[in-house]
Protein backbone atom coordinates (compact mmCIF):
# COMPACT_ATOMS: atom_id res chain seq x y z
CA UNK A 1 0.00 0.00 0.00
CA UNK A 2 1.65 3.23 -1.20
CA UNK A 3 1.82 6.46 0.74
CA UNK A 4 -0.16 8.30 -1.94
CA UNK A 5 -2.98 5.77 -1.68
CA UNK A 6 -3.15 6.26 2.09
CA UNK A 7 -3.29 10.02 1.59
CA UNK A 8 -6.13 9.71 -0.94
CA UNK A 9 -8.14 7.49 1.39
CA UNK A 10 -7.57 9.89 4.29
CA UNK A 11 -8.78 12.81 2.17
CA UNK A 12 -11.94 10.89 1.25
CA UNK A 13 -12.71 10.09 4.87
CA UNK A 14 -12.06 13.68 5.98
CA UNK A 15 -14.23 15.00 3.14
CA UNK A 16 -17.22 12.89 4.17
CA UNK A 17 -16.72 13.68 7.84
CA UNK A 18 -16.53 17.41 7.13
CA UNK A 19 -19.74 17.10 5.11
CA UNK A 20 -21.62 15.47 7.99
CA UNK A 21 -20.19 17.92 10.53
CA UNK A 22 -21.55 20.86 8.52
CA UNK A 23 -25.01 19.29 8.42
CA UNK A 24 -25.03 18.58 12.16
CA UNK A 25 -24.05 22.18 12.87
CA UNK A 26 -26.94 23.46 10.75
CA UNK A 27 -29.28 21.16 12.68
CA UNK A 28 -27.77 22.44 15.92
CA UNK A 29 -28.48 26.02 14.80
CA UNK A 30 -32.21 25.24 14.54
CA UNK A 31 -32.35 24.05 18.15
CA UNK A 32 -34.00 26.29 20.73
CA UNK A 33 -30.96 25.82 22.95
CA UNK A 34 -28.67 27.53 20.44
CA UNK A 35 -27.81 30.99 21.76
CA UNK A 36 -25.85 32.31 18.78
CA UNK A 37 -28.44 31.46 16.10
CA UNK A 38 -31.63 33.14 17.22
CA UNK A 39 -33.45 33.51 13.90
CA UNK A 40 -35.04 30.06 13.73
CA UNK A 41 -37.08 30.63 10.55
CA UNK A 42 -33.88 31.40 8.64
CA UNK A 43 -31.99 28.37 9.96
CA UNK A 44 -34.98 26.11 9.26
CA UNK A 45 -35.23 27.48 5.74
CA UNK A 46 -31.57 26.68 5.06
CA UNK A 47 -31.99 23.22 6.57
CA UNK A 48 -34.93 22.60 4.25
CA UNK A 49 -32.82 23.78 1.30
CA UNK A 50 -30.15 21.27 2.28
CA UNK A 51 -32.72 18.47 2.11
CA UNK A 52 -34.02 19.42 -1.35
CA UNK A 53 -30.66 20.01 -3.06
CA UNK A 54 -30.35 16.36 -4.22
CA UNK A 55 -33.93 16.30 -5.51
CA UNK A 56 -33.45 19.60 -7.35
CA UNK A 57 -30.27 18.42 -9.05
CA UNK A 58 -31.85 15.08 -9.96
CA UNK A 59 -34.92 16.77 -11.42
CA UNK A 60 -32.72 19.06 -13.53
CA UNK A 61 -30.70 16.10 -14.82
CA UNK A 62 -33.85 14.12 -15.68
CA UNK A 63 -35.35 17.07 -17.54
CA UNK A 64 -32.10 17.38 -19.50
CA UNK A 65 -32.18 13.68 -20.40
CA UNK A 66 -35.84 13.83 -21.42
CA UNK A 67 -35.05 16.73 -23.73
CA UNK A 68 -32.93 14.48 -25.94
CA UNK A 69 -34.74 11.18 -25.51
CA UNK A 70 -38.33 10.12 -25.13
CA UNK A 71 -39.63 7.72 -22.53
CA UNK A 72 -43.02 6.17 -22.05
CA UNK A 73 -45.06 7.35 -19.11
CA UNK A 74 -45.42 5.19 -16.05
CA UNK A 75 -48.73 3.34 -15.72
CA UNK A 76 -51.05 5.07 -13.29
CA UNK A 77 -50.94 2.19 -10.81
CA UNK A 78 -47.13 2.10 -10.67
CA UNK A 79 -46.92 5.89 -10.50
CA UNK A 80 -49.32 6.06 -7.55
CA UNK A 81 -47.48 3.32 -5.65
CA UNK A 82 -44.07 4.91 -6.14
CA UNK A 83 -45.25 8.44 -5.30
CA UNK A 84 -46.99 7.26 -2.12
CA UNK A 85 -43.90 5.36 -0.95
CA UNK A 86 -41.64 8.31 -1.70
CA UNK A 87 -44.01 10.76 -0.02
CA UNK A 88 -44.03 8.68 3.17
CA UNK A 89 -40.24 8.26 3.11
CA UNK A 90 -39.68 11.96 2.44
CA UNK A 91 -42.10 12.90 5.23
CA UNK A 92 -40.21 10.64 7.65
CA UNK A 93 -36.82 12.05 6.62
CA UNK A 94 -37.92 15.67 6.92
CA UNK A 95 -39.64 15.14 10.26
CA UNK A 96 -36.64 13.25 11.61
CA UNK A 97 -34.16 15.95 10.57
CA UNK A 98 -36.23 19.08 11.19
CA UNK A 99 -38.32 18.06 14.21
CA UNK A 100 -36.50 15.34 16.15
CA UNK A 101 -32.75 15.77 15.71
CA UNK A 102 -32.63 19.38 17.01
CA UNK A 103 -34.06 18.09 20.30
CA UNK A 104 -31.03 15.85 20.92
CA UNK A 105 -27.36 16.55 21.41
CA UNK A 106 -24.87 16.48 18.57
CA UNK A 107 -23.30 13.13 19.57
CA UNK A 108 -26.68 11.42 19.79
CA UNK A 109 -27.51 12.72 16.33
CA UNK A 110 -24.42 10.98 14.98
CA UNK A 111 -25.67 7.72 16.49
CA UNK A 112 -29.24 8.17 15.25
CA UNK A 113 -28.05 8.60 11.68
CA UNK A 114 -26.89 4.98 11.75
CA UNK A 115 -30.33 3.63 12.73
CA UNK A 116 -32.25 4.18 9.49
CA UNK A 117 -31.98 0.73 7.91
CA UNK A 118 -34.84 -1.25 9.51
CA UNK A 119 -36.94 -1.80 6.37
CA UNK A 120 -33.93 -2.56 4.12
CA UNK A 121 -32.76 -5.13 6.66
CA UNK A 122 -36.16 -6.77 6.85
CA UNK A 123 -36.53 -6.89 3.05
CA UNK A 124 -33.00 -8.25 2.68
CA UNK A 125 -33.65 -11.01 5.20
CA UNK A 126 -36.89 -11.93 3.42
CA UNK A 127 -35.10 -12.07 0.07
CA UNK A 128 -32.31 -14.29 1.37
CA UNK A 129 -34.65 -16.54 3.35
CA UNK A 130 -36.24 -18.07 0.26
CA UNK A 131 -33.11 -18.33 -1.92
CA UNK A 132 -29.86 -18.32 0.08
CA UNK A 133 -30.60 -19.38 3.62
CA UNK A 134 -26.90 -19.68 4.49
CA UNK A 135 -26.27 -16.01 3.66
CA UNK A 136 -29.04 -14.78 5.92
CA UNK A 137 -26.95 -14.93 9.11
CA UNK A 138 -25.05 -11.63 8.83
CA UNK A 139 -28.00 -9.46 7.62
CA UNK A 140 -30.17 -11.02 10.33
CA UNK A 141 -27.51 -10.16 12.90
CA UNK A 142 -27.54 -6.57 11.60
CA UNK A 143 -31.30 -6.43 12.11
CA UNK A 144 -30.94 -7.75 15.66
CA UNK A 145 -28.21 -5.22 16.44
CA UNK A 146 -30.52 -2.44 15.24
CA UNK A 147 -33.41 -3.59 17.40
CA UNK A 148 -31.20 -4.21 20.43
CA UNK A 149 -29.68 -0.73 20.03
CA UNK A 150 -33.02 0.89 20.83
CA UNK A 151 -33.03 -0.67 24.31
CA UNK A 152 -29.97 1.17 25.75
CA UNK A 153 -30.81 4.27 23.70
CA UNK A 154 -34.30 4.66 25.14
CA UNK A 155 -33.09 3.70 28.63
CA UNK A 156 -30.23 6.20 28.56
CA UNK A 157 -32.41 9.01 27.24
CA UNK A 158 -35.16 8.43 29.81
CA UNK A 159 -32.63 8.84 32.63
CA UNK A 160 -32.13 12.54 31.92
CA UNK A 161 -34.83 13.72 29.53
CA UNK A 162 -37.60 15.97 30.72
CA UNK A 163 -41.11 14.57 30.81
CA UNK A 164 -42.36 16.61 27.83
CA UNK A 165 -39.30 15.59 25.79
CA UNK A 166 -39.84 11.85 26.11
CA UNK A 167 -42.36 11.85 23.29
CA UNK A 168 -39.46 12.52 20.93
CA UNK A 169 -38.15 9.03 21.67
CA UNK A 170 -41.21 7.50 20.04
CA UNK A 171 -40.98 9.98 17.16
CA UNK A 172 -37.33 9.06 16.60
CA UNK A 173 -38.22 5.39 16.21
CA UNK A 174 -41.24 6.12 13.99
CA UNK A 175 -39.51 8.54 11.64
CA UNK A 176 -36.37 6.39 11.46
CA UNK A 177 -38.54 3.53 10.19
CA UNK A 178 -40.26 5.80 7.67
CA UNK A 179 -36.91 7.13 6.50
CA UNK A 180 -35.64 3.60 5.92
CA UNK A 181 -38.48 3.14 3.43
CA UNK A 182 -36.41 5.27 1.03
CA UNK A 183 -34.45 2.25 -0.22
CA UNK A 184 -37.36 -0.16 -0.68
CA UNK A 185 -36.69 -0.64 -4.40
CA UNK A 186 -33.17 -1.99 -3.93
CA UNK A 187 -34.25 -4.97 -1.85
CA UNK A 188 -37.21 -6.21 -3.88
CA UNK A 189 -35.23 -6.51 -7.12
CA UNK A 190 -35.01 -10.28 -6.70
CA UNK A 191 -38.63 -10.93 -5.75
CA UNK A 192 -40.38 -13.07 -8.36
CA UNK A 193 -44.00 -12.21 -7.64
CA UNK A 194 -45.68 -10.79 -10.78
CA UNK A 195 -46.66 -7.58 -8.98
CA UNK A 196 -43.07 -6.73 -8.09
CA UNK A 197 -41.79 -7.88 -11.47
CA UNK A 198 -44.22 -5.64 -13.32
CA UNK A 199 -43.39 -2.74 -11.01
CA UNK A 200 -39.65 -3.17 -11.66
CA UNK A 201 -40.29 -3.36 -15.40
CA UNK A 202 -42.27 -0.12 -15.36
CA UNK A 203 -39.60 1.64 -13.32
CA UNK A 204 -36.74 0.45 -15.52
CA UNK A 205 -38.31 1.48 -18.80
CA UNK A 206 -39.22 4.95 -17.47
CA UNK A 207 -36.30 5.68 -15.16
CA UNK A 208 -36.02 9.39 -16.01
CA UNK A 209 -39.75 9.99 -15.68
CA UNK A 210 -39.84 8.12 -12.39
CA UNK A 211 -36.84 10.00 -10.97
CA UNK A 212 -38.42 13.30 -12.01
CA UNK A 213 -41.69 12.41 -10.28
CA UNK A 214 -39.85 11.27 -7.15
CA UNK A 215 -37.85 14.51 -7.04
CA UNK A 216 -40.97 16.66 -7.36
CA UNK A 217 -42.75 14.67 -4.64
CA UNK A 218 -39.83 14.98 -2.24
CA UNK A 219 -39.46 18.71 -2.87
CA UNK A 220 -43.16 19.33 -2.27
CA UNK A 221 -43.30 17.21 0.90
CA UNK A 222 -40.17 18.82 2.35
CA UNK A 223 -41.41 22.32 1.56
CA UNK A 224 -44.79 21.62 3.16
CA UNK A 225 -43.26 20.23 6.36
CA UNK A 226 -40.74 23.06 6.78
CA UNK A 227 -43.33 25.67 5.82
CA UNK A 228 -45.87 24.39 8.34
CA UNK A 229 -43.34 23.97 11.15
CA UNK A 230 -42.73 27.67 11.75
CA UNK A 231 -46.40 28.59 12.48
CA UNK A 232 -46.76 25.44 14.58
CA UNK A 233 -43.82 26.56 16.71
CA UNK A 234 -45.47 29.99 17.04
CA UNK A 235 -42.76 31.68 14.98
CA UNK A 236 -43.23 34.09 12.09
CA UNK A 237 -41.76 33.85 8.62
CA UNK A 238 -41.73 37.67 8.51
CA UNK A 239 -38.73 37.71 10.87
CA UNK A 240 -36.60 35.92 8.28
CA UNK A 241 -35.46 39.29 6.95
CA UNK A 242 -34.08 40.28 10.36
CA UNK A 243 -31.02 38.04 10.52
CA UNK A 244 -27.77 38.87 12.25
CA UNK A 245 -24.75 39.18 9.99
CA UNK A 246 -22.86 36.36 11.68
CA UNK A 247 -25.85 34.03 11.24
CA UNK A 248 -26.03 34.73 7.51
CA UNK A 249 -22.29 34.30 7.08
CA UNK A 250 -21.98 31.08 9.05
CA UNK A 251 -25.17 29.28 8.06
CA UNK A 252 -24.86 30.10 4.36
CA UNK A 253 -21.23 29.03 4.53
CA UNK A 254 -22.21 25.71 6.07
CA UNK A 255 -24.93 25.30 3.44
CA UNK A 256 -22.45 25.88 0.63
CA UNK A 257 -19.97 23.43 2.10
CA UNK A 258 -22.67 20.82 2.63
CA UNK A 259 -24.19 21.17 -0.84
CA UNK A 260 -20.89 21.06 -2.74
CA UNK A 261 -19.36 18.33 -0.60
CA UNK A 262 -22.45 16.11 -0.87
CA UNK A 263 -22.39 16.31 -4.67
CA UNK A 264 -18.66 15.57 -4.79
CA UNK A 265 -18.93 12.67 -2.35
CA UNK A 266 -21.79 11.14 -4.33
CA UNK A 267 -19.85 11.52 -7.58
CA UNK A 268 -16.58 10.16 -6.17
CA UNK A 269 -18.47 7.21 -4.71
CA UNK A 270 -19.73 6.31 -8.16
CA UNK A 271 -16.25 6.70 -9.62
CA UNK A 272 -14.80 4.41 -6.94
CA UNK A 273 -17.25 1.69 -7.96
CA UNK A 274 -16.50 2.21 -11.66
CA UNK A 275 -12.76 1.67 -11.15
CA UNK A 276 -13.43 -1.49 -9.14
CA UNK A 277 -12.35 -0.01 -5.78
CA UNK A 278 -15.58 -0.69 -3.90
CA UNK A 279 -14.05 -1.97 -0.68
CA UNK A 280 -11.16 0.40 -0.09
CA UNK A 281 -12.39 3.60 -1.78
CA UNK A 282 -16.17 3.29 -1.29
CA UNK A 283 -17.16 1.10 1.64
CA UNK A 284 -14.23 1.79 3.98
CA UNK A 285 -14.41 5.64 3.94
CA UNK A 286 -18.17 5.50 4.47
CA UNK A 287 -17.90 3.13 7.42
CA UNK A 288 -15.08 5.11 9.07
CA UNK A 289 -17.02 8.36 8.87
CA UNK A 290 -18.91 7.85 12.15
CA UNK A 291 -15.84 7.09 14.33
CA UNK A 292 -14.00 10.02 12.77
CA UNK A 293 -16.82 12.46 13.51
CA UNK A 294 -17.05 11.30 17.12
CA UNK A 295 -13.30 11.68 17.47
CA UNK A 296 -13.43 15.21 16.06
CA UNK A 297 -16.27 16.35 18.34
CA UNK A 298 -14.69 14.86 21.45
CA UNK A 299 -11.29 16.32 20.53
CA UNK A 300 -12.80 19.81 20.22
CA UNK A 301 -14.48 19.40 23.60
CA UNK A 302 -11.34 18.03 25.27
CA UNK A 303 -9.01 20.72 23.93
CA UNK A 304 -11.24 23.58 25.03
CA UNK A 305 -11.90 21.92 28.38
CA UNK A 306 -8.16 21.61 29.06
CA UNK A 307 -7.69 25.27 28.16
CA UNK A 308 -10.49 26.17 30.55
CA UNK A 309 -8.92 24.15 33.40
CA UNK A 310 -5.69 26.07 33.06
CA UNK A 311 -7.41 29.18 34.40
CA UNK A 312 -8.31 27.47 37.69
CA UNK A 313 -8.19 23.99 39.15
CA UNK A 314 -11.46 24.47 41.02
CA UNK A 315 -13.65 24.42 37.92
CA UNK A 316 -15.52 21.35 36.68
CA UNK A 317 -17.41 20.30 33.56
CA UNK A 318 -20.58 22.10 34.63
CA UNK A 319 -18.70 25.38 34.97
CA UNK A 320 -17.07 24.82 31.60
CA UNK A 321 -20.42 24.21 29.91
CA UNK A 322 -21.90 27.35 31.46
CA UNK A 323 -18.88 29.43 30.45
CA UNK A 324 -18.93 28.20 26.85
CA UNK A 325 -22.24 30.00 26.26
CA UNK A 326 -20.83 33.43 26.99
CA UNK A 327 -17.08 33.47 26.36
CA UNK A 328 -17.26 33.57 22.56
CA UNK A 329 -16.40 36.30 20.08
CA UNK A 330 -19.34 36.57 17.67
CA UNK A 331 -17.11 38.05 14.98
CA UNK A 332 -15.12 34.82 14.71
CA UNK A 333 -17.19 32.13 12.99
CA UNK A 334 -14.94 29.25 14.06
CA UNK A 335 -15.36 30.15 17.73
CA UNK A 336 -19.13 30.12 17.36
CA UNK A 337 -19.07 26.71 15.66
CA UNK A 338 -16.81 25.29 18.35
CA UNK A 339 -19.17 26.71 20.95
CA UNK A 340 -22.09 24.95 19.24
CA UNK A 341 -20.19 21.66 19.35
CA UNK A 342 -19.39 22.12 23.04
CA UNK A 343 -22.99 23.07 23.80
CA UNK A 344 -24.21 20.01 21.93
CA UNK A 345 -21.96 17.72 23.95
CA UNK A 346 -22.91 19.45 27.19
CA UNK A 347 -26.55 18.65 26.41
CA UNK A 348 -25.72 14.96 26.77
CA UNK A 349 -27.47 14.92 30.14
CA UNK A 350 -25.17 14.93 33.11
CA UNK A 351 -21.71 14.22 31.73
CA UNK A 352 -20.64 13.02 35.17
CA UNK A 353 -23.35 10.35 35.07
CA UNK A 354 -21.47 7.76 33.05
CA UNK A 355 -24.44 5.38 33.10
CA UNK A 356 -26.63 7.43 30.77
CA UNK A 357 -23.67 8.41 28.60
CA UNK A 358 -22.52 4.80 28.38
CA UNK A 359 -25.99 3.55 27.44
CA UNK A 360 -26.32 6.03 24.59
CA UNK A 361 -22.79 5.20 23.45
CA UNK A 362 -23.61 1.48 23.51
CA UNK A 363 -26.68 2.13 21.37
CA UNK A 364 -24.55 4.03 18.87
CA UNK A 365 -22.02 1.19 18.72
CA UNK A 366 -24.76 -1.41 18.17
CA UNK A 367 -26.35 0.64 15.38
CA UNK A 368 -22.99 1.20 13.69
CA UNK A 369 -22.06 -2.49 13.75
CA UNK A 370 -25.57 -3.36 12.61
CA UNK A 371 -25.23 -1.02 9.63
CA UNK A 372 -22.01 -2.77 8.64
CA UNK A 373 -23.74 -6.16 8.82
CA UNK A 374 -26.84 -4.91 6.97
CA UNK A 375 -24.69 -3.62 4.10
CA UNK A 376 -22.27 -6.55 4.05
CA UNK A 377 -23.23 -7.17 0.41
CA UNK A 378 -21.28 -4.01 -0.50
CA UNK A 379 -18.10 -5.85 0.46
CA UNK A 380 -18.93 -9.27 -0.95
CA UNK A 381 -20.52 -8.62 -4.34
CA UNK A 382 -18.37 -8.17 -7.41
CA UNK A 383 -18.61 -5.08 -9.60
CA UNK A 384 -17.52 -4.97 -13.23
CA UNK A 385 -14.95 -2.38 -14.23
CA UNK A 386 -16.35 0.75 -15.89
CA UNK A 387 -19.81 -0.37 -14.92
CA UNK A 388 -22.66 2.03 -15.60
CA UNK A 389 -23.89 4.02 -12.63
CA UNK A 390 -27.42 2.69 -13.14
CA UNK A 391 -26.04 -0.84 -12.78
CA UNK A 392 -24.18 0.05 -9.59
CA UNK A 393 -26.80 2.13 -7.76
CA UNK A 394 -30.57 1.81 -7.76
CA UNK A 395 -31.67 5.36 -7.07
CA UNK A 396 -30.37 8.48 -8.74
CA UNK A 397 -31.24 10.55 -5.68
CA UNK A 398 -28.98 10.53 -2.65
CA UNK A 399 -30.00 11.64 0.83
CA UNK A 400 -28.21 14.83 1.83
CA UNK A 401 -29.02 14.28 5.51
CA UNK A 402 -27.73 10.69 5.55
CA UNK A 403 -25.25 10.57 2.70
CA UNK A 404 -23.05 7.74 4.00
CA UNK A 405 -25.97 5.48 4.88
CA UNK A 406 -27.73 6.41 1.64
CA UNK A 407 -24.77 5.45 -0.55
CA UNK A 408 -24.32 2.12 1.22
CA UNK A 409 -28.00 1.18 1.09
CA UNK A 410 -28.33 2.43 -2.49
CA UNK A 411 -25.60 0.11 -3.74
CA UNK A 412 -27.41 -2.40 -5.89
CA UNK A 413 -28.22 -5.60 -4.00
CA UNK A 414 -27.90 -8.83 -5.99
CA UNK A 415 -28.60 -12.23 -4.53
CA UNK A 416 -26.93 -13.90 -7.49
CA UNK A 417 -25.57 -11.64 -10.24
CA UNK A 418 -25.56 -14.50 -12.76
CA UNK A 419 -29.17 -15.34 -12.12
CA UNK A 420 -31.62 -13.60 -14.46
CA UNK A 421 -35.33 -13.83 -14.89
CA UNK A 422 -34.91 -15.26 -18.36
CA UNK A 423 -33.11 -18.27 -16.88
CA UNK A 424 -35.71 -18.78 -14.16
CA UNK A 425 -37.93 -21.81 -14.96
CA UNK A 426 -40.86 -20.10 -13.25
CA UNK A 427 -40.43 -17.08 -15.47
CA UNK A 428 -40.21 -19.23 -18.62
CA UNK A 429 -43.34 -21.08 -17.56
CA UNK A 430 -45.25 -17.83 -17.14
CA UNK A 431 -44.20 -16.28 -20.45
CA UNK A 432 -44.61 -19.48 -22.51
CA UNK A 433 -48.34 -18.96 -23.22
CA UNK A 434 -47.67 -15.40 -24.39
CA UNK A 435 -44.83 -16.57 -26.67
CA UNK A 436 -47.04 -19.28 -28.18
CA UNK A 437 -49.83 -16.78 -28.86
CA UNK A 438 -47.36 -14.42 -30.51
CA UNK A 439 -46.00 -17.16 -32.79
CA UNK A 440 -49.53 -18.20 -33.79
CA UNK A 441 -50.42 -14.57 -34.59
CA UNK A 442 -47.31 -14.17 -36.76
CA UNK A 443 -48.08 -17.36 -38.68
Amino acid sequence: MTTSYVHIQLIKVLQRAFLQVSLLLIISATSDASVYFTNKPFSHLILGCVLIVPSTLTAAKCLWNLTFRSESLLPASSLIIVCLLEAVASFGTTMLVVICLPEFDILTNVFISNSIYLIPSVLQVISLKFIHQLRITIPLAGLLFLICGYIPFITGQILHLKEHDKMYLGLIVLFSVLTSLTWWENFISNWKHPIFRHLRYDLDKSRNVMSLCISVVRIVVTACVVGALIPIRELEWATISDVASHEIRIILGLFGVQAVASVLCSWFGGVACKVHAVKRSFGLPLILNTPLMLTFFLAVFRIHYNEFLQTSNNFNISDFCANSRTAVNETVGVDILFSEIIRGICEQGDLVDMVSVGLVGAAGALWWVGLIFATIYVWTQNVNRIQRTSETFVRRIYEAAFLEQSMLLNKRFHINPRHTEESDPRFLKEVAPFSTSLENWKS
